[in-house]
């Protein structure tokens, strides 16, 4: 196949966008940025060529789907990078829109058996993968019958993070319920538990861990694995300081089960959380790229790149990728030490200590992911964004 040159990267506000944008570049290929707003972060990087703006696809998916098919005509799309799991599921559930332009991600079967965790978690204890104990709740009583029997904290798992309805979204959150009174509160405020099945979880104390990946049509081209040393909230979250680290053989295994199972072609992560007892359990899978992609990019392991090449037909042969390296979000951690410094959960000497590992800003293998001096406009458009926030 020919060199893709009319390339369209979703969801220009995402870390993640721009990190694709950026690879891209880096090798000569100056994608368009689309995003909900007129300027973005990834539209702000010089390797972006232009900027398109569309209907949010939260709102309005129906909308969203209208415009991305004017963009692509408009602009001669070859190739459609979505970097959330919104975007990716409405791009494949309407790809005959846009026959002419590539879109290197699963099927939208695959996409939406894998986004839905009750479905996922029922697959992944068939395959003997190691998850939660786990309640699959069908309806409101069910929920409400079990209050008296749980182990408390239990986890309540939505079915979906983002659930569509007839052209929105209702928004969802996993929560964890400290007893049974907690418990049916969730539930009696909460619509994604009285209208919709969800899960009830064993909640799981330990480290999480995340797990990515690249596939080719059910053959696994590259893989990568980070560990999270600072999270927004502390508590667990966003990854604000993370390192790359060799791949877990056990991680890698259990999620080639689930993915030889559905045939699965493009970039996914899975999230699992190493127990006290020593065993990975599967948490959710991201059908999508990830918030720290410029991690895997800087250690050597250029993804969105590698699914370009995959894309038109060239051989793939991913290097060894350098273990070691940090990436730090810095407005990230910065928004993490404010949490800290004003907890109570934190006594005075931890909350100095956390402020002297913030102030570090000299470290040798510390790459950081928005604020590049070859590519400094994004980071003045996120802090021009986030001063906006603090004054409002």
């Amino acid at each position: 196949m020919s060199k893709i040159s009319r390339i369209l990267v979703l969801d220009g506000n995402e870390r993640s966008a721009l990190a694709i944008t950026r690879c891209l570049g880096q090798h000569g290929l100056h994608p368009i940025v689309g995003a909900e707003t007129d300027a973005s972060l990834a539209g702000a990087s010089r390797f972006c060529s232009n900027q398109v703006r569309y209907t949010s696809p939260y709102q309005a998916p129906l909308a969203f789907v209208d415009d991305l098919q004017r963009i692509v005509t408009e602009y001669a799309i070859e190739f459609i990078l979505p970097a959330t799991d919104v975007t990716s599921l409405l791009a494949a559930r309407h790809q005959e829109k846009w026959p002419n332009a590539k879109l290197p991600i699963a099927r939208y079967e695959q996409l939406d058996l894998l986004s839905n965790k009750y479905a996922l978690f029922k697959l992944a204890k068939a395959e003997g993968v190691p998850i939660p104990e786990t309640h699959y709740i069908d309806n409101e009583a069910q929920a409400l019958d079990l209050a008296d029997t749980l182990t408390y904290p239990a986890v309540l798992k939505p079915f979906r993070s983002r659930i569509l309805r007839e052209d929105d979204w209702l928004v969802t959150s996993v929560r964890v319920a400290s007893d049974a009174i907690a418990y049916r509160q969730l539930i009696a405020s909460h619509p994604e538990y009285q209208a919709y099945p969800f899960l009830v979880q064993q909640f799981i104390p330990g480290k999480g861990t995340g797990y990515f990946v690249l596939y080719d049509h059910d053959e696994l081209i590259s893989d990568f694995c980070h560990l999270r040393l600072r999270e927004k909230p502390p508590s667990g979250g966003v990854s604000v300081l993370c390192e790359s680290s060799p791949v877990d053989a056990q991680l890698r295994e259990y999620s080639q089960r689930i993915f030889r199972h559905t045939g699965w072609h493009g970039v996914a992560m899975v999230e699992f959380k190493v127990g006290d007892d020593g065993i990975p359990y599967l948490m959710e899978i991201n059908t999508r790229f990830w918030g720290s992609l410029q991690l895997a990019i800087d250690a050597g392991l250029e993804f969105p790149y590698m699914l370009y090449q995959m894309t038109i037909g060239e051989k793939l042969h991913p290097p060894p990728y350098k273990q070691g390296i940090r990436l730090r979000w810095l407005l990230g951690d910065l928004d993490r030490l404010y949490i800290v410094l004003k907890s109570t959960d934190y006594s005075l000497d931890n909350k100095f200590q956390q402020a002297l590992s913030f102030l570090n800003f000299f470290s040798t293998n510390t790459h950081y992911e928005i604020n590049r001096l070859r590519d400094i406009k994004p980071f003045f458009y996120e802090l021009r964004k986030y001063i906006r926030e603090i004054v409002s």
